[in-house]
């Protein structure tokens, strides 16, 4: 059975492994932004967005949740796992 994957999915695999990316960005088909990062690097994402002024307040891995503080108020992004080798991750960032 072949498994065909969407051309922007590959692009993302290709960012991820080929690429000096750590953590690549999409949009969904209804423009909902997400980003993916390699299974077990969810750091990496935590750190662009401590890049972004945002800071780990509560690290949820029974609900894949994490809580990021601006330093004004709590923004909760969630992930999944994604395709066995990937965390998606839904959110602003």
């Amino acid at each position: 059975m072949e498994i065909i994957v969407p051309f922007k999915q590959q692009k993302l695999y290709s960012k991820l492994e080929v690429g000096s990316q750590d953590v690549a960005r999409t949009t969904d088909s209804d423009d909902a932004l997400h980003y993916m990062v390699k299974k077990g690097h969810l750091d990496e994402y935590i750190h662009m967005m401590n890049e972004k002024g945002y800071m780990l307040k509560e690290k949820d891995i029974d609900h894949n949740r994490l809580v990021f503080n601006d330093g004004q108020e709590d923004e909760q992004i969630y992930y999944k796992r994604f395709a066995k080798k990937y965390t998606m991750i839904d959110g602003e960032g």
